[in-house]
C-alpha cells in the first residue's frame, strides 16, 4: 500500500523563517516577517519563539529584530567537519603555525563577535589564551576587522548603531569613525593589525578569506607576544597571513566549498 508523503507544514514554515531571516543582515521583526511570508502573527510569533528558545534564532532587544542564532553554526560546524574544505584549511593552518611558532585561528562572525572555530596554538610557553567557540567583540581583534570589511561603510554605522564598542583594554577603539577608517585600509591592502586591543601584551594580524563568489565568509590569524615582535617580525607574518588566506581561498575556488559562507 502507498501512502502519501506530504511535508510537514509547521516545519516547512519554521525553516522558511529561518532562510527568510539568513538572507537579511540586519534582522527582521515579526511584522516584517508576517508580510514576507504572508503567515498569520500568531503561528509566526509561536515558531520564532521556539526558534530563539533553542538559539536558532535571537532577538535584538533594542529593535526587536531576530537574526540567526549562533545553533545554525553549531550545526554548520558538523556539517564543516566532514567536508574536505575544513580538512585542507586545517592543515594549511597548520603549517602557518609550524613556519611562525605562534598561535593561529580560523574564525567567523556571530553577530558583532568573532567565534574561534580552529586553532593551533603556539609551541612556545608565552603565548595568547584562546579556544575553539570563544567569543570576542570584532571591533577589537584584527580577525574581527578582517570579517567586518566585507561591509560597507554604511552598514558598519548601522550595524554598531545598537551595540556598544566596549573598551577591553586601554587601546581598544571605541570611535566608529576610527574603525571604519582601519576597515578601509584593510579593503586596500589586504590585511588586519592591532596591537593590545583585545588582549594586553598580545599583537595580531588577520587577513579575510573569500568564497568562490568573492564574499568573505571567514579569516585567518596570528597572534603574538609584544615581547616576541619586531617590524621585521610583523611584516614576516602580514605575509605569512595573506599567503595563507590565499592558500584557503583557492580551496574554495577549487569546489571543496559551496555556498557556505554566512
Amino acid at each position: 500500500m502507498d501512502m502519501a508523503v506530504q511535508n510537514h507544514r509547521s516545519l516547512e514554515r519554521a525553516l522558511d523563517i529561518t532562510e527568510l531571516i539568513s538572507a537579511n543582515k540586519k534582522g527582521l521583526g515579526l511584522s516584517e516577517i508576517c508580510t514576507k511570508l504572508n503567515l498569520p502573527k500568531s503561528s509566526v510569533f509561536s515558531l520564532v519563539h521556539t526558534l530563539t528558545v533553542r538559539n536558532y534564532l535571537n532577538i535584538d532587544k533594542y529593535t526587536g529584530k531576530y537574526r540567526l542564532g549562533l545553533k545554525i553554526f553549531e550545526v554548520g560546524s558538523k556539517f564543516l567537519e566532514n567536508l574536505d574544505f575544513y580538512d585542507e584549511a586545517k592543515k594549511i593552518i597548520q603549517k602557518m603555525s609550524n613556519k611562525c611558532s605562534e598561535t593561529v585561528h580560523l574564525a567567523v562572525l556571530d553577530k558583532m563577535d568573532v567565534v574561534y572555530i580552529y586553532k593551533v596554538d603556539s609551541t612556545q610557553a608565552i603565548r595568547m589564551s584562546s579556544s575553539i567557540g570563544m567569543h570576542m567583540p570584532a571591533h577589537a581583534t584584527a580577525i574581527g576587522k578582517a570579517l567586518l570589511s566585507r561591509y560597507t561603510d554604511k552598514e558598519i554605522f548601522n550595524l554598531y548603531k545598537d551595540y556598544p564598542m566596549v573598551k577591553i583594554t586601554s587601546n581598544t577603539i571605541t570611535d566608529i569613525n576610527e574603525l571604519t577608517k582601519q576597515i578601509k585600509e584593510i579593503r586596500k591592502n589586504g590585511y588586519a593589525y592591532e596591537k593590545e586591543e583585545s588582549t594586553e601584551k598580545i599583537e595580531c594580524v588577520a587577513a579575510p578569506i573569500h568564497d568562490a563568489n568573492g564574499k568573505i565568509f571567514t579569516a585567518v590569524s596570528i597572534a603574538v607576544p609584544v615581547f616576541r615582535v619586531d617590524d621585521k617580525k610583523i611584516e614576516e607574518l602580514i605575509k605569512l597571513v595573506k599567503q595563507g588566506a590565499e592558500e584557503i581561498e583557492k580551496l574554495a575556488c577549487k569546489g571543496y566549498i559551496g555556498n557556505i559562507g554566512g
